[in-house]
């Protein structure tokens, strides 16, 4: 049995293999986890200030 010629450029795949590796979270992903741990700090604030009987303070949510 003879051996198979290897497929394509050897040079080319070379730049495949080049795209590997540990991928990062984007910008917008990041973005979004920031935004999302705001909402979820300013929401604990508001639920505790109001247990305390208080109305919440919605100032925070227009900044």
């Amino acid at each position: 049995m003879s051996k198979k010629p290897k497929r394509g450029n050897p040079i080319a795949q070379a730049a495949i293999m080049r795209k590997g590796g540990v991928h990062e979270k984007s910008k917008s992903a990041k973005r979004q986890k920031s935004k999302r741990k705001l909402r979820n700090e300013v929401n604990k604030y508001l639920v505790a200030d109001n247990k305390a009987g208080d109305q919440p303070s919605l100032y925070l949510l227009a900044a």
